[in-house]
């Protein structure tokens, strides 16, 4: 089941301590630029031939984030049909952050360079 998170909740989430696993999906540019301080670059163009090594626990949530939540709630719905369980929405992305005057950041990126140019779509 593919459950939703807003801003708010996400923040407390993030204050409270908790460990999280933020994935964002937007392109390596988009991530590049700013993110949330916790998320995990994992581009579109190249989740699918890839999810498998880096999300290997299909039990773990996964919070999924992209511009405002359309390619998180893609990639969620892909997810959720190879089995994977605990599957959040980030409604609003990192537009939304922002626009709470929330803090975003510089890069902290997942995959190695050789695979970010990937052109896999779904």
């Amino acid at each position: 089941m593919i459950s939703s998170i807003k801003t708010g909740e996400l923040m407390k989430r993030m204050a409270s301590g908790d460990k999280l696993r933020l994935v964002d999906v937007r392109e390596v540019e988009e991530f590049n630029a700013s993110h949330l301080e916790e998320s995990e670059s994992m581009p579109v163009t190249c989740f699918q031939k890839h999810y498998q090594e880096i999300l290997q626990d299909k039990d773990e949530e996964i919070i999924l984030v992209c511009r405002s939540g359309g390619r998180s709630m893609i990639i969620a719905i892909f997810l959720e049909g190879q089995g994977y369980k605990n599957l959040v929405n980030f409604d609003g992305g990192v537009l939304g952050w922002a626009e709470s005057g929330l803090k975003l950041t510089p890069t902290q990126e997942i995959l190695p360079s050789h695979l970010k140019a990937m052109p896999d779509l779904f």
